[in-house]
């Protein structure tokens, strides 16, 4: 493994550290200190980025439901006015079958493209960074 990798500890390999639910106290302890020693974003933009691209893909996996129902409503709505050509509607067909591939696109989109596992890779970069950030609050520690 290169010192660029990052590889997340199995549970077995973390329990000879600390044994127990101690070992669990403890290290949401340890990132907490480390989340609230590393909020200057100017200081730590690239730890900033991977928390924005970590929520990004965390809240996406969790709207992923109700975004496909929402698009499958439009793409029913779609072809309901087409087929049904209601007097209220005024669009052209050409706009509602855009709005119809478009609903679709989106719909593939979340089924196929938000993944529990882009959500995991997205929360490793985060917590890699967050780790690496240590060596700036050593050095700031030493200087102070």
């Amino acid at each position: 493994m290169s010192d660029t990798e990052f590889q997340v500890p199995s549970r077995k390999t973390a329990s000879r550290f600390l044994p127990g639910p101690e070992a669990a106290a403890f290290y949401v302890q340890c990132y907490n200190w480390l989340r609230e020693n590393t909020r200057d974003t100017e200081k730590f933009r690239i730890l900033f980025n991977e928390n924005i691209a970590y929520g990004y893909y965390r809240n996406l996996l969790a709207l992923k439901p109700y975004g496909i129902v929402l698009n499958l409503l439009t793409i029913a709505a779609a072809a309901a006015i087409i087929y049904y050509k209601p007097d209220f509607a005024e669009l052209t067909h050409g706009k509602l079958a855009a709005l119809g591939i478009l609903a679709a696109v989106h719909a593939g989109y979340l089924i196929f493209g938000v993944t529990k596992r882009a959500t995991l890779d997205a929360s490793k970069a985060y917590a890699r960074q967050l780790t690496l950030s240590c060596e700036t609050l050593m050095v700031q520690m030493k200087s102070a």
